[in-house]
């Protein structure tokens, strides 16, 4: 592993440790399909094929998570107007 292989996992490994616990939330890739984070991902794909490939993969990576949050956000709508159409059929049903 070479000098910047090793530069960007210190990286990963920073933003994992101090700034991804305090963001708040998961990735929607993660959440959709479970397995690794994306900064996981990427520090794997680091490890087992280097830094000049990881880009490429990444944007993969990120493009596959942008579809998932797309899905996560319909299916949250979806689920909110299904309970606002049953409270709206429980009103109507009261005397």
């Amino acid at each position: 592993m070479n000098l910047l292989d090793r530069l960007a996992l210190a990286l990963i490994t920073t933003y994992q440790r101090h700034l991804s616990p305090r963001k708040g939330f998961c990735w929607a890739h993660r959440v959709q399909h479970g397995g690794p984070s994306c900064s996981e991902y990427a520090r794997q794909t680091v490890i087992a094929q280097g830094l000049w490939s990881t880009p490429w993969r990444c944007r993969q990576r990120l493009r596959a998570c942008q579809v998932a949050a797309r899905t996560l956000m319909a299916d949250r709508e979806d689920a909110e107007e299904r309970r606002k159409r049953r409270r709206d059929i429980a009103l109507d049903c009261l005397p």
